[in-house]
């Protein structure tokens, strides 16, 4: 259990075990610095029991208490943790307690206090609100209680309430509608189509950005409506709310533009580069404050099919600092590469290649290929073929998967005959072109029948 916790955490658990306030049982303590001293080990309940019972008979009943008791101080620990980090709930535990004093200028000292944080505090997330009604309840009781019959105190109330659950509920119905779309399966949503008819009515989505995330979403979701997939978009672009509040709503978006994409609307590459690039600035798409080297060559690889060259080559600088330590030079590098190809700048291109930066046998190959491409583009057909015999000598070695081997080596195979085509023989050039026409597990087929096309 102990490994669980941070060195920080470790630091504050520990004063919180040995406070006599939380924990009474010396020997709960005896146990717990037993198990923080020896914790990279593997201590044994005999060797733990001796070391609090020393020359006594092993007992497990008298250990599993104490183990029992200890474990109920982690829990008691990450509860006041929790507490003390949770503002809101902490200060409307003690305005509670004020008013169970009936210390009235001391309640309405607290009171202010969390007014005034309110007023300048953004709500991100959904619990804000919950946590806001909490102390919207405190106020009502308080004030129930001296008699004053506001209705401020009731509206505010019901906002918030409103607010919280309307979130959750929309939340909830997004994941249940996009599953039974997903496996096509029927199920209940309740009443999401009241809920949805009454924040239009009241026209709470204008006043809660997160709800409107969500009413967007599942709109989007229910109608296959790109009208609502715009507003979700906006939505996630403008709106200063928590990350992992919105992460799924950005997935349902993402996946409407791929759907899109594979029904044949092109338009939608445009969203998605968009959408990728809305994801990482908000750091949706970031783990760890780093970015995946696939997400980060997905956004290169739409960008270029847009031939917003430009933009992919800004995002590429702008975002390599996010990339793993491990990755970083190589996907840079391979990425770049491709950017200077579709700009037919092929000198850059073979500049680019170092065979000891990239490590990854797969990634070297692609950037091999990209080099055989460049080379040939430039009339360098010695380098070229030169390049092709050591990459297909390179994909004969062990470790690389049966389906990337094939793409590769079909690759490689019409490459070599193209460089040894007679180009004077309409046949042979047509013979060629159809063999790769019919071979469908070959990798940049588009640039093969570019060149192959260029002999006729």
């Amino acid at each position: 259990m102990l490994l669980l916790f941070s060195e920080k955490e470790l630091a504050k658990l520990s004063t919180f075990i040995l406070s006599d306030y939380f924990n009474s049982e010396k020997n709960v303590t005896k146990l717990f610095i037993y198990f923080i001293t020896n914790i990279n080990k593997k201590p044994t309940k005999i060797a733990a029991f001796e070391n609090i019972y020393p020359q006594q008979k092993f007992n497990l009943s008298r250990l599993n208490y104490l183990s029992t008791t200890l474990y109920n101080l982690f829990k008691k620990f990450i509860v006041v943790e929790n507490l003390l980090t949770n503002s809101t709930l902490y200060e409307t535990s003690v305005l509670k307690k004020m008013r169970l004093l009936n210390q009235k200028r001391l309640y309405s000292l607290e009171e202010n206090i969390i007014i005034n944080k309110n007023e300048k505090y953004i709500k991100k997330k959904s619990v804000d609100y919950q946590q806001n009604y909490l102390f919207e309840y405190e106020r009502l009781d308080y004030y129930s209680e001296q008699k004053r019959t506001e209705t401020k105190y009731i509206d505010n109330l019901h906002f918030n309430l409103d607010a919280y659950y309307f979130i959750e509920k929309l939340k909830a119905s997004c994941t249940s509608l996009n599953q039974r779309k997903l496996y096509n399966t029927r199920g209940e949503q309740g009443f999401t189509n009241a809920l949805i008819k009454h924040v239009e009515k009241v026209g709470l989505i204008k006043k809660v950005p997160l709800l409107s995330v969500y009413y967007n979403a599942y709109k989007m979701l229910a109608k296959n409506d790109k009208a609502y997939f715009k507003e979700l978009k906006n939505n996630l672009e403008i709106f200063n709310v928590d990350v992992k509040e919105i992460t799924d709503a950005f997935i349902f978006g993402l996946n409407f533009c791929i759907k899109k994409i594979n029904d044949g609307n092109t338009s939608f590459n445009n969203e998605m580069f968009e959408m990728y690039r809305t994801g990482i600035k908000k750091g949706i798409l970031l783990k760890q404050g780093k970015l995946s080297s696939i997400t980060f060559s997905n956004v290169v690889t739409i960008g270029l099919r847009l031939k917003r060259y430009d933009d992919v080559e800004f995002f590429i600088e702008d975002n390599k600092k996010l990339l793993l330590p491990l990755e970083k030079k190589s996907y840079y590098a391979f990425n770049l590469a491709k950017v200077y190809f579709e700009r037919s700048q092929f000198e850059k291109v073979t500049e680019l290649y170092n065979e000891k930066l990239i490590k990854e046998i797969l990634l070297n190959i692609q950037m091999r290929i990209l080099q055989i491409k460049a080379f040939y583009e430039l009339g360098e057909f010695d380098i070229c073929e030169s390049l092709v015999l050591s990459t297909d000598q390179l994909l004969n070695r062990k470790g690389i998967l049966a389906y990337h081997k094939l793409v590769f080596k079909n690759y490689i195979k019409i490459t070599k005959q193209i460089l040894s085509l007679n180009t004077n023989s309409k046949a042979s050039i047509t013979k060629l072109k159809n063999i790769v026409l019919k071979t469908e597990k070959i990798i940049d087929k588009n640039w093969l029948l570019k060149i192959i096309n260029s002999f006729l």
